[in-house]
């Protein structure tokens, strides 16, 4: 069996048992999100912490730039220098963003980034995506977003002490459902969307988790987006809820429990 959704191909051949992550896994609570609430004084602390950390790097290494020699190690510290530099000016942005959570989203995001980009540090890079996700933990942008770097980090070959494709799965599809449940509520993210791009960006949360790492339940979710897609009208929560679902001769009950879940 075959379809297509959007251009993706969706096949119904099995993978064999070392290829693919395993489905019932994805099922089961998040080992790396506690889902406590985001505590603004403990994120200043660390923050503030953090920053005084960097500005001693930065003075550090002005100090090594005065004692280089070589014009080839002058320009590679000096490159070294504005990451630094730039560090410092994100890492205060976050900390003057704590009052507000639209602003201090993307400034999150941006130190996130340079982290693992430009230092090649997951560590801290991980520590700052997982305040973001406990910032807004229903967002699905944040939990794409997290995964997206998560592969950026993988292709780049940054040593972790976790398999960041496998936990980008995670997040796609955590991602997925999210844009799913919001559609069925029809609840404020909801609102500066339309249907037409939830149900798009789920299925295309779907696809990346299946790229990243072969699995059984993506397939499901992207014929679930594909069914919910061809609907006339969707039903609300309680025209979905303990009903078997099924379409194109596959059972989706399992999936949809799930997306409900996240109402």
């Amino acid at each position: 069996m075959s379809d297509q959704m959007d251009g993706i191909s969706i096949e119904s051949g099995e993978l064999a048992p070392q290829q693919e992550l395993a489905g019932d896994l994805l099922y089961e609570p998040l080992d790396f999100f506690l889902q406590k609430p985001f505590e603004p004084e403990t994120f200043r602390n660390e923050m503030s912490f953090l920053l005084q950390k960097v500005k001693q790097a930065f003075e550090a290494m002005k100090e090594d730039l005065l004692e280089c020699e070589a014009d080839r190690d002058l320009l590679s510290s000096t490159l070294q220098l504005d990451i630094w530099e730039r560090l410092i000016v994100e890492i205060g942005a976050m900390i003057e963003c704590i009052g507000s959570p639209e602003r201090l989203r993307p400034a999150i995001h941006r130190c996130a980034v340079s982290f693992y980009r430009d230092l090649m540090d997951p560590i801290r890079s991980i520590k700052l995506f997982d305040y973001l996700l406990h910032l807004d933990p229903a967002d699905p942008d944040i939990w794409g977003s997290y995964g997206l770097c998560l592969i950026e980090m993988s292709e780049q070959c940054i040593f972790s002490t976790f398999d960041m494709e496998r936990r980008s799965v995670f997040c796609f599809v955590r991602a997925a459902r999210l844009c799913l449940a919001h559609l069925i509520a029809r609840d404020r993210w909801l609102e500066d969307r339309d249907d037409e791009t939830a149900l798009r960006l789920a299925g295309e949360y779907y696809y990346n988790a299946s790229d990243a790492y072969p699995n059984p339940v993506s397939r499901k979710g992207m014929y679930l987006t594909m069914m919910l897609k061809r609907m006339e009208s969707l039903p609300g929560r309680e025209g979905l809820e303990g009903r078997e679902i099924e379409h194109e001769g596959e059972n989706l009950t399992r999936e949809m429990q799930a997306v409900l879940a996240m109402l």
